[in-house]
């Protein structure tokens, strides 16, 4: 619903002066007409009550007065007709009077006195038909006539009301006038007697008034005094209109001129003349508050935009040069100047503008001739740094400047200030945007910077650059073992021997995030910069000393060269990353240089680590038992578990593509936890179905596995819900799970001990194998690698190191197993070294459960003496 609009009153107080006046005026006159309008409809009614019982009553004596005369003239027609005379002036009166007359013989026994009867029938078309019976005293014969119905209705035709005519004898009443009105209003009912004239059933008047029986009045009161109000308030809404809009005008100008500065114009101007009393002086007072206003804002603007500049880090002398622009006018200096210093180069930098966005830039060195000097008051001072000052005067300024003009020097100052310290800062944040905030080597940002440089000047010089991706073996559990602050040391120690390693090679070394560095060498010779990256590995690899701590771990390198590998840093950095994970698939510990295959091997690894993670759900995984035979007799008394992933639609997946993938996912936990359960379930089995000979089964552990929190507690739970031993159980775990957190993994694993397992050395002598923690790991088993057995006869070296394990295995107390066994002749060798048990190809490829049976039934039976 929209707003009242009072279009000959302009003001809002106007308005409500107005609709005020037409409120005090407007409510007392509406409640007089209601009164009177009330009065004029009691009178009203009072009177037609009157009226309709009067007319009730003229039609009830008009009615008896025409019965009474029907009757004299039947009388006479009936002496007439007895006594066979004819009067005409009789029959021309009862003609006027009835419609019909007859005389004929009475049914009903003569009445001993002379009666009259009237009754009531109903003609064809509805209307009443009333009969006058008149039956003489001793005669047999009565003389009967119908009425006309104009002598005996036409009184009862009205304007004013309804009158109707009913009774007993009637179908239904029978009215004339206007027709009656659904809802009356006012209704009066007489009754009508025929006795003691007639015999018949008594009538019953009704009269109903009209609805609109008021026009019939002379005069109208309600509509009166309706008249007399609404012409009252016309009067008096004229009048007080006039008046408010003469009073309002001022009012009106002062509006328009706040609809101007609400839409920032500024330069509108109240008009005084014909003004009087307080208007006068409240259009000055806001014709001088319009102009200042105004002029703040224009000032405010120009602090917007300088304020907008220095958010936005614009150049310095950009900002300069806007304040020049303005700031002439609003002090009211002819020119403006600013010089800027330089402390370092000492040039001197000056800017002169006019204010009419014109400036002069002029820069000055020391000793140049004319070169003017700096100001040195220090009220001319804005601010100073370390590395720059500047300076600001007024030329042909006001002689004595006003607190307006202070203020609004102040206000160029303080943001010239900002804009100088801001500059400062913002070359501070470049510098150290480029910088690891832990380790102080390049971030990702500065190795992108520089890698760039170095590209450019490789390209140039026409040689090549290694770029190399680290990635740190092992960080994760030093983190979770020991917390971050000594993650955060072994980070800073990485750093410094990374630095120290590459000290004097012209290398750019960054750290990106986590435990991920990237290092690029300049490639002088090939030989030389793989025995750089090698030696950075090795340095990688020396325990770190932290607080109370020996920790140590290893790396996995990924190596891309420029050109060849990738034109842009972009390709560099992706192609070395990529390697880096074929060095974490390929064992880690390692370096691994970038070869094209490596990305169509990278999407293959996504996929497979995508449906690793539904293998255990999808029972996708098997285990397959490779038998271990005693060097004394031959038998087999254990195996060792592996397992196999048959993939739904890329068939057989080797053990050292998805082992990899399930250890930097994590899923190696689940996966360990269910390759232990499963084969103590079928060791089991075995022993419910009958003695095969397998006395143990030797389940590998992975080093995160190990590490993992509740490791211990759901180890302990999967015993107790098995029927198998612990001694059947070997744990094989390798050299790389140990060196990580030494002293938590010597923890488990004589809790491990405890419990009833036995552990087994994997791999022994191929990792970090050092005498200084050999003698204090809790294991009971060594495994000689197959790369020591597979060397027989091709490496001297081989059979030496092998003869030192089982050496030093003996020395411990402890079993040697030999894995990699694939001829007669490296069985012999091994036997004749000492070593207790053999497992390789040349016995068995591992089999799964049911051909295991098979295999130890048919050796055994060969066995046999």
């Amino acid at each position: 619903m929209g707003r009242l609009q009072i279009g000959f009153v302009r003001s809002k107080i106007g308005k409500k002066i107005f609709l005020f006046f037409l409120f005090i005026i407007a409510v007392p006159l509406i409640c007089i007409s209601v009164l009177s309008r009330q009065l004029s409809d009691f009178v009203l009614d009072q009177a037609t009550d009157q009226l309709l019982r009067d007319s009730t009553k003229s039609v009830a004596l008009n009615l008896l007065d025409r019965l009474r005369g029907a009757e004299s003239i039947l009388r006479i027609v009936n002496t007439a007709k007895n006594n066979h005379s004819y009067n005409a002036d009789a029959v021309n009166r009862a003609n006027s009077v009835f419609s019909q007359i007859s005389q004929e013989p009475s049914n009903r026994p003569s009445p001993g006195k002379e009666a009259v009867r009237v009754s009531v029938t109903t003609a064809q078309d509805g209307w009443p038909e009333v009969s006058m019976e008149i039956a003489e005293a001793g005669s047999s014969r009565v003389i009967r006539g119908t009425l006309n119905r104009t002598y005996l209705w036409e009184n009862l035709e009205s304007a004013y009301y309804t009158l109707c005519v009913g009774g007993e004898e009637f179908e239904e009443p029978h009215c004339q006038g206007p027709p009656r009105p659904s809802l009356s209003t006012i209704e009066i009912e007489r009754p009508f007697y025929f006795r003691p004239y007639f015999d018949g059933k008594p009538w019953t008047l009704l009269a109903v008034a009209a609805p609109d029986v008021a026009d019939y009045l002379p005069i109208k009161l309600g509509a009166l005094f309706a008249y007399v109000a609404a012409a009252s308030l016309l009067l008096t809404l004229s009048v007080s209109a006039f008046f408010i809009r003469r009073a309002t005008t001022p009012l009106d100008a002062l509006m328009l001129a706040t609809k101007a500065i609400r839409n920032k114009d500024f330069t509108y101007v109240v008009p005084v003349a014909g003004m009087r009393d307080e208007f006068r002086d409240v259009a000055d007072s806001f014709n001088v508050m319009a102009a200042t206003i105004g002029d703040d804002i224009a000032f405010m603007e120009v602090m917007a935009r300088i304020d907008e500049a220095i958010l936005a880090h614009r150049p310095l002398d950009s900002i300069i040069r806007l304040s020049l622009e303005h700031l002439p006018a609003f002090t009211g200096a002819a020119e403006a100047r600013i010089a800027v210093v330089d402390h370092f180069s000492a040039v001197r930098t000056s800017y002169v503008g006019n204010g009419r966005s014109h400036f002069v830039e002029t820069t000055f060195s020391p000793g140049q001739e004319n070169a003017p000097v700096a100001p040195i008051d220090a009220a001319h001072l804005i601010a100073k740094t370390d590395t720059l000052s500047a300076f600001i005067d007024l030329i042909d300024g006001p002689d004595v400047a006003g607190h307006d003009v202070t203020s609004r020097i102040d206000a160029f100052k303080s943001r010239l200030a900002i804009a100088i310290q801001s500059e400062e800062h913002e070359k501070v944040l470049v510098a150290r945007a480029a910088r690891d905030g832990l380790t102080k080597l390049l971030n990702r940002l500065g190795l992108v910077e520089r890698l760039g440089e170095m590209i450019q000047r490789s390209a140039l010089e026409n040689r090549h650059l290694a770029v190399v991706y680290l990635d740190l073996d092992g960080f994760k559990d030093v983190n979770d073992a020991y917390g971050h602050d000594t993650g955060d040391k072994l980070l800073n120690m990485v750093a410094d021997r990374m630095s120290a390693a590459l000290l004097g090679r012209d290398a750019a070394i960054a750290r990106l995030g986590g435990d991920e560095f990237v290092f690029v060498l300049p490639v002088v010779d090939e030989d030389i910069y793989k025995k750089q990256i090698q030696g950075v590995l090795h340095e990688l690899q020396t325990l770190y000393p932290i607080d109370d701590l020996r920790i140590q771990i290893g790396a996995s390198l990924g190596v891309a060269v420029y050109p060849q590998d990738g034109s842009g840093h972009d390709d560099l950095l992706r192609n070395a990353d990529l390697a880096m994970y074929e060095a974490k698939s390929a064992g880690r510990n390692t370096v691994v240089y970038f070869d094209a295959s490596f990305n169509s091997s990278s999407a293959e690894r996504i996929e497979l680590r995508r449906d690793l993670a539904s293998a255990i759900d999808q029972q996708q995984f098997h285990l397959v038992y490779q038998p271990r035979v005693a060097c004394s007799d031959r038998f087999t008394r254990s195996a060792e578990a592996l397992l196999r992933w048959v993939h739904p639609t890329r068939g057989f997946v080797p053990p050292d593509k998805f082992i990899t993938l399930a250890e930097d996912s994590g899923l190696i936990v689940d996966i360990g936890y269910w390759v232990l359960k499963e084969a103590i379930d079928q060791l089991g089995k075995w022993r419910a179905t009958g003695d095969i000979g397998i006395e143990k089964i030797s389940v590998n552990l992975s080093p995160i596995q190990l590490m993992h929190e509740k490791f211990i507690e759901t180890v302990e739970e999967i015993m107790r819900s098995s029927h198998v031993p612990a001694t059947s159980i070997e744990l094989e775990i390798t050299e790389g799970a140990l060196i990580r957190d030494i002293e938590t993994a010597v923890a488990k694993l004589r809790r491990l001990q405890e419990i009833g397992f036995t552990i087994a050395l994997d791999d022994f002598g191929v990792g970090y194998s050092a005498m200084s923690y050999l003698s204090v790991l809790p294991f009971d088993t060594l495994k000689i690698d197959k790369s020591f057995v597979s060397s027989f006869g091709v490496q001297k070296s081989a059979y030496a190191i092998a003869s030192a394990i089982v050496a030093l295995a003996q020395a411990l107390d402890k079993e040697v197993v030999a894995e990699g066994v694939e001829t007669a002749e490296q069985a012999d060798v091994l036997s004749d070294l000492g070593v207790e048990e053999l497992q390789g190809y040349y016995f068995s490829k591992p089999l799964k459960p049911d051909d295991l049976v098979s295999y130890l039934n048919a050796r055994r039976a060969d066995l046999r003496p």
